[in-house]
């Protein structure tokens, strides 16, 4: 398997996750929305928007470092 190939296959999965991803935050929602004052929902969506914090970062120092090492 090439890097492209890999790339491509990745890619797609990271797409697919998402939109599950968009799927079960609906439900959660819903869940929600039928026992509101449950403080477990709010610990459920700190955790996810924790990650997608550490995702981001990830790939903004990666591409900062990229970005420097391309211009030396």
């Amino acid at each position: 398997m090439n890097t492209s190939t890999k790339y491509n296959q990745l890619m797609i999965k990271i797409e697919n996750d998402l939109i599950l991803l968009k799927e079960k935050i609906k439900k959660h929602q819903k869940d929600f929305n039928r026992n509101n004052t449950n403080w477990g929902f709010i610990g459920d969506l700190e955790y996810v928007s924790n990650e997608i914090d550490e995702v981001v970062k990830f790939f903004n120092n990666k591409y900062c470092l990229i970005t420097l090492f391309v211009k030396m």
